[in-house]
């Protein structure tokens, strides 16, 4: 766990993993120089499992993770955000999933959204197949950061977190993992919850920003590895699913067309079986089904509002 001035939620956080059912861990924290009172509530909790790493200056979250890799003596490493609840059962489940399963090398779980007061505002129950996760990779994160298990071998085949990404440092991983068919899956139960506030990097535009331009830079870099993208096709997609910015019919109908070939293209090498293209093309049709809507609020304005209202 990386924490930079993390305060209002860290003494939640690490309660949440002392208190874990299964016992025989490390726990390596790393403070990136926080300036509040974060290192005084760390060092608070006497416990020997706890490993402190104080960095001399602040260096971000990948670059932090990375540090903290290189100093786990364990088989496996579970991640953890200091302002995220891990459930009491977490290690015990991911643990006896990961023994059971050798070859999977990351599992995430689903998991319960919760808001500044703990809250819960939903439950996030997402695809649990490593194929599905694969496809829903070339369009976004499918995968919560804070709820992941993985060899720490497999890990390190892969060079740890790419160190160019202050943001979306999770989804290169993840997208280098299964470019090299290290299986990534998601166990079938509610084990982390994960907080929404206000200091979110989501929540802040120009980390936001940053976000979003990596998001679309590393899927299409996903996407390539199934079609031989043009400049052209790369902008189209992008101004398409990202970006919300279709401007014109021809445009439109490329993009419905690019995205139905990348599915054929993502079926015919990756054999999914029938229950996995049901699921694919149903991920085909709400990206797909979005176009026209761009399109109508880009070039037809009035009538976009129109059928809005008639909606």
């Amino acid at each position: 766990m990386s924490v930079y001035n993390g305060e209002k939620y860290i003494s939640q956080a690490i309660e949440s993993i002392l208190n874990q059912t299964f016992k025989d861990f490390e726990f390596i924290i790393i403070n990136d120089t926080s300036t509040d009172k974060s290192l005084n509530i760390i060092k608070s909790f006497k416990d020997s499992r706890i490993k402190i790493i104080n960095n001399p200056q602040n260096i971000g979250l990948t670059k932090s993770l990375n540090l903290a890799l290189k100093q786990a003596q364990g088989k496996y490493i579970i991640r953890m955000d200091a302002d995220d609840i891990s459930h009491k059962n977490r290690f015990k489940e991911q643990y006896k999933f990961m023994k059971k399963n050798p070859d999977i090398s990351i599992a995430g779980s689903f998991m319960n959204i919760i808001n500044e007061k703990g809250k819960i505002i939903s439950i996030n129950k997402v695809y649990t197949s490593f194929k599905i996760i694969k496809f829903i990779l070339l369009f976004k994160n499918c995968i919560l950061h804070s709820s992941i298990i993985a060899r720490l071998k497999d890990i390190k085949k892969i060079g740890f977190y790419n160190e160019k990404y202050k943001y979306t440092q999770d989804l290169d991983l993840y997208s280098r993992a299964v470019n090299k068919n290290l299986k990534i899956v998601i166990i079938p139960k509610i084990l982390v919850s994960s907080r929404i506030h206000q200091e979110t990097i989501s929540k802040k535009p120009e980390s936001n920003k940053i976000q979003k331009y990596n998001r679309q830079k590393i899927c299409i870099n996903n996407i390539n590895k199934y079609m031989n993208l043009s400049s052209k096709e790369k902008n189209i997609l992008e101004r398409s699913l990202w970006n919300q910015k279709i401007t014109s019919l021809k445009e439109l109908i490329t993009s419905y067309n690019l995205i139905k070939k990348l599915k054929r293209e993502f079926i015919k090498k990756e054999h999914p079986n029938h229950q996995e293209i049901k699921q694919i093309n149903y991920e085909t049709r709400k990206r797909t089904s979005g176009f026209w809507g761009f399109y109508l609020k880009n070039s037809h304005p009035k009538l976009y509002k129109t059928l809005k209202l008639i909606k």
